[in-house]
């Protein structure tokens, strides 16, 4: 219940109304010792002044129901607690009013309004009893005159305010200054007056009541009704620029203006300011430094400042909701258990060994040496190798939120280091919007296919501004051109993934720690398979994990025949899609438990996409079976080499990059050198072209490591001596035949593996790679490493004829002195 003053806007007493006939002086007889007590939300009774006031609460009911008869005396009170049925005694004022009750009106509400009359200041001595309504002893007080020529001045001062009111607020009657005028005999009186007829605030009502000096309330009656003018004086000035101003189209800006003034007046909070103090509370909370603290609050005070209804408000409004949703300072605790992230490393993924050994390592130097940062780890490999869900992992371990951000394609700065908040429809860069949902500045970061952040021409370098966020030097500051203001970055774990290490900036790659994930072979994608994807992907579908059993036949069937990469991305959508049939039958009622047998493969998933590749069924000339590396792991790569009739030239094709058709080039020039020691006429190469081509011409094609491919193939296509069609070979060549190292060895091999071929011819610098091949791929396979392209002749070239006792070197050597002696060539040996 509540109970409400009755007034009209603005009221005005004229003096009859206010003494009704009645003298001054109001005997302290006639007032009882102890007095109900009536306290009051939103009036304020003067002596001898009538008001009309609401009783809603049932305390304040039954008080007025109890003392209704005429001539009644209660004692009036305003209550400093709003909307209160029960203000306690400490929430009363204590100098009030002394009234009758006149009169007495139930309302259809339940309410009841009541006719009330002042008749004395009084003060409460002390509370006799709060239930079952307030009633307190009181006194009677005396007002006094401390200066009656002070009173006098004060009086016409305030008389000269009322004009000027008068003039600026047409809703005050002209009248009002005469008959203020012709009553200022009585100073106390004359004041009690003009606090009822100007529209005073409760508290500056409160404050003349509470006077019992008449020069003391005159100087408040003074001071309200002075800021009550300037008020007015500006509401009018406003008022009258925006007549000045307004035309037809700009009406609903004027009607706000005048909204807003009005709000102003009475009180009342605006949406604007309550946002305005939800911004400003939010900023005292945050742990930022003063100078940012500073600029945000300048900031603030600006969008107080503009209306709402200007285009300007919106890109300040949400440039101070981004900012002020950011974690700043917000950390949970850096717990690094290691046992717990080798469990969970081990739980969540099967194999990769010392890649999870290395993470562990990583996670140790940060718990042990909290002020060093070591590099970012970077984990390199082709898709589907649980880069990034290794991360996840991560930040599952250590109890924090895991953000992930996808940089490849990035070819603009501001993608990265946000646009000027000036910019419309600008907004922070992907960074710090990653950041905005997680909660805290120190989560687990990964920023996926950090190989693909290009440069395109465009304004600014995207690496630039990725490598300021991951430095460590300048990440404590980075700042986001959106925000305008440091943000810390120091905090944060990052991560990073990429699919070809070669391709990430060079300044990137100083600050990361590569760890290659070569890719699965078709064990652990056996095993990967059985342990996680099946059961895992069966719930997700809407299976149980007893409700859906594939035989081993059919997963290696699977794998075999319906994937062809690396990861296993490829084989989670054929165990979905094999999966959905099952989730058919059982929506459609049908009970299981199915089994799947590697003859149901074929119906369920149709005729296999994929046949895996095969070597050569038999050796034949100008046909030499390379290795080679890709985003999806190793392949074969077939070189042909051709003799036809021409004038010696050398024909490429195949969709080469520069690099392969140079060492097409040296494998070319390097045969021909060797002509005599491969059986080669001379003539071959002035009446004879060459073309060598790489199958599959819509695949572009580049890199180092196929020189000794293309050297032998074209050795064979020129000596007509056939190449064994059961072996393959990686390495890249120099003029002098000497065979250079390559990388991706594991992924060649177990490409080498997959098509059955057992025989590998390896570069010689290669030999400590050997120990990346899972152990059950090297027990199958014949590795020959070789330091000369010669050796290569020897194990892959049908027909070729070595001297007895001689070593492929000592072959060259004597090969190099006959020519020196022939005249030739020159050359040191």
């Amino acid at each position: 219940m509540t109970y409400y003053a009755r007034k009209k806007t603005r009221p005005v007493m004229t003096l009859e109304k206010f003494w009704r006939g009645k003298s001054a002086d109001i005997l302290e007889s006639s007032i009882p010792e102890v007095l109900p007590i009536l306290p009051l939300m939103s009036t304020v009774l003067f002596p001898l002044g009538v008001a009309t006031v609401q009783v809603g609460f049932e305390r304040n009911l039954r008080l007025i129901r109890e003392h209704s008869k005429p001539e009644e005396i209660v004692g009036i009170f305003l209550s400093r607690r709003m909307n209160s049925g029960k203000p306690e005694p400490e929430e009363i004022e204590k100098i009030g009013i002394a009234a009758r009750v006149i009169r007495l009106v139930n309302m259809p509400s339940g309410t009841v309004q009541v006719a009330l009359e002042g008749l004395r200041r009084i003060a409460i001595v002390e509370y006799v009893k709060t239930e079952p309504y307030l009633e307190a002893k009181v006194e009677c007080l005396k007002e006094t005159v401390s200066d009656p020529s002070q009173a006098s001045v004060l009086v016409e001062k305030i008389i000269q305010l009322a004009r000027n009111l008068v003039e600026v607020d047409r809703a005050y009657p002209r009248e009002l200054v005469h008959t203020l005028s012709m009553n200022a005999a009585e100073p106390g009186t004359f004041a009690d007056f003009v606090a009822t007829a100007i529209d005073f605030e409760l508290e500056g009502k409160q404050r003349t009541l509470s006077s019992l000096d008449v020069v003391e309330r005159l100087e408040v009656v003074r001071e309200v009704l002075e800021n009550v003018f300037e008020k007015r004086r500006v509401l009018a000035g406003i008022t009258k620029d925006a007549k000045l101003r307004i035309k037809k189209t700009d009406r609903e800006r004027f009607l706000r203006e005048e909204l807003k003034t009005i709000r102003k007046e009475l009180g009342e909070d605006e949406p604007q300011e309550s946002e305005i103090e939800l911004l400003r509370k939010k900023l005292a909370e945050l742990s930022i430094s003063q100078p940012s603290k500073k600029y945000l609050a300048s900031e603030i005070q600006k969008l107080r400042t503009i209306p709402p209804s200007s285009t300007e408000y919106g890109p300040v409004k949400n440039y101070l909701d981004w900012v002020l949703s950011l974690p700043w300072g917000k950390e949970l605790p850096e717990e690094i258990d290691l046992k717990k992230v080798e469990e969970i490393l081990n739980e969540d993924h099967y194999g990769m060994e010392k890649v999870k050994e290395r993470i562990v390592e990583y996670l140790a130097v940060r718990k042990l040496r909290k002020d060093v940062t070591p590099s970012i780890l970077c984990f390199v490999g082709p898709p589907g190798t649980a880069k990034t869900s290794l991360s996840e992992s991560v930040a599952r371990a250590l109890n924090r939120p895991f953000l992930r951000v996808n940089v490849g394609g990035v070819t603009d700065e501001a993608e990265i280091r946000g646009e000027r908040k000036t910019l419309p429809g600008s907004q922070p860069g992907k960074i710090i919007r990653a950041l905005r949902g997680a909660e805290t500045n120190n989560p687990v970061f990964m920023l996926d296919e950090v190989d693909r952040v290009r440069s395109e021409g465009t304004i600014g370098e995207p690496w630039a501004a990725l490598f300021e966020a991951l430095n460590p030097e300048s990440n404590s500051s980075f700042v986001d051109n959106y925000l305008g203001i440091p943000y810390d970055l120091s905090r944060v774990l990052f991560m990073a993934s990429a699919n070809i290490a070669e391709f990430i900036p060079e300044a990137l790659l100083e600050l990361m720690e590569t760890i290659e994930l070569p890719g699965y072979t078709d064990t652990e994608k056996f095993e990967i398979a059985k342990r996680f994807i099946i059961p895992r992907r069966a719930v997700l579908q809407g299976l149980s994990q007893d409700e859906i059993r594939l035989s081993n036949d059919a997963l290696e069937k699977i794998i075999e025949l319906y994937t062809n990469e690396a990861g296993v991305r490829e084989l989670v959508r054929q165990v979905d899609f094999l999966l959905r049939k099952y989730v058919k039958r059982k929506a459609l009622g049908e009970k299981g438990p199915w089994d799947v047998t590697s003859k149901d493969v074929e119906t369920l998933l149709g005729a296999p996409p994929y046949l895996r590749e095969r070597g050569e069924s038999e050796p034949e000339v100008g046909v030499a079976t390379g290795l080679a590396w890709t985003g999806t792991g190793g392949s074969l790569l077939l070189v042909e080499a051709l003799k036809m009739h021409g004038s010696g030239k050398l024909v490429i094709t195949g969709q080469l990059g520069e690099i392969m058709k140079e060492s097409v080039q040296a494998a070319y020039s390097y045969v021909r050198s060797r002509a005599d020691f491969l059986e080669i006429d001379q003539s071959n190469f002035s009446d004879y072209d060459v073309h060598v081509h790489f199958p599959q011409g819509a695949v572009p094609k580049d890199g180092p490591s196929s020189g000794i491919t293309t050297c032998l193939a074209i050795a064979s296509a020129l000596s007509e001596k056939p190449v064994r069609n059961d072996i393959a070979m990686t390495g890249e060549i120099t003029l002098r035949g000497r065979i250079l190292g390559v990388g991706g060895l594991k992924e060649k091999m177990l490409a080498a593996h997959r098509v059955g071929i057992s025989s590998v011819i390896v570069p010689k610098e290669n030999e400590k790679d050997l120990e990346e091949i899972p152990a059950e791929i090297r027990e199958k396979m014949q590795v020959s490493f070789v330091e000369r392209i010669d050796e290569v002749f020897r194990l892959a070239l049908l027909n070729i004829v070595i001297a007895p006792g001689k070593s492929p070197d000592e072959i060259v050597v004597e090969e190099i002195r006959k020519r020196r002696s022939s005249g030739k060539i020159t050359i040191e040996e």
